[in-house]
């Protein structure tokens, strides 16, 4: 797998404000400098998600907004400004693009015919970027270097997930958090996004994704370790199946 969670990597953040234009030109100047294959990755996921949008109309967002003013007249405090409506329209704005990218729906639904497996409400799944459309990885197809990966992950009932993998040499790689030890936080029902991808590199397969939900990196980290010491990659798959809040999937490499 990628190097990842180095602490030195540009962070998802900064890579969408520098897609979006939010920087200045000599922020951005900077940054495009020292762009890696996983930044360039990135903003390639986010320009392929955002081409395939159709354009935002906001004519439909202010009519639809003026019938529920109509229909439920709201009291707004005296500080209410048209900036913060504006943030709030960015921030939809993202949140489809993200939708669009991951094909979130009901924790029931297998998207693409990827490989779904549920038990006791945890659960991950793991999407492949194939030509500029998110699938969900499909058990048993190899997966090659270069390929753009996201994920998606149970957020019922939990407050946070550690995402890592652990490929056929026995390195343990930690995704989400993308820095430090504590999980990453998640909410919602069902499945939900995570913001981001992983571009693999040539390691061996196979490929165990692992999500390890409200326990922090090192105990996550410490669980896959042990669980592939003691047999391997279907030693990671065995634990998966059998400790709560623990879910993996396999993706298979050249």
């Amino acid at each position: 797998m990628i190097e990842a969670n180095p602490g030195t990597r540009h962070s998802h953040l900064s890579l969408d404000r520098l897609a979006t234009g939010e920087l200045s030109e000599t922020e951005a100047q900077a940054m495009t400098a020292h762009l890696d294959d996983h930044a360039r990755a990135h903003l390639a996921a986010v320009e392929a998600a955002r081409s395939s949008l159709p354009p935002l109309d906001l004519s439909a967002i202010r009519a639809r907004a003026a019938s529920v003013d109509a229909a439920a007249p709201v009291v707004r405090p005296a500080n209410t400004t048209w900036a913060f409506l504006g943030v709030m329209v960015a921030a939809a704005a993202a949140l489809l693009v993200l939708a669009r990218m991951f094909a979130t729906g009901p924790a029931e639904t297998v998207v693409g015919g990827g490989d779904i497996r549920f038990r006791a409400g945890d659960a991950l799944e793991v999407l492949q970027l194939v030509n500029g459309e998110p699938h969900g990885y499909v058990t048993g197809t190899p997966v090659g270097e270069g390929s753009v990966l996201g994920f998606q992950v149970s957020a019922t009932g939990h407050r946070s997930v550690v995402v890592l993998s652990v490929d056929g040499r026995g390195e343990t790689t930690v995704f989400w958090p993308e820095a430090g030890t504590e999980a990453e936080p998640i909410s919602g029902e069902g499945l939900v996004p995570l913001a981001g991808s992983v571009v693999l590199d040539g390691a061996p397969g196979p490929e165990i994704f692992v999500a390890v939900y409200d326990q922090d990196v090192p105990a996550a980290v410490r669980l896959v370790k042990e669980a592939f010491a003691d047999g391997g990659a279907q030693g990671v798959l065995g634990t998966a199946g059998e400790a709560p809040g623990v879910h993996a999937v396999e993706v298979t490499r050249p």
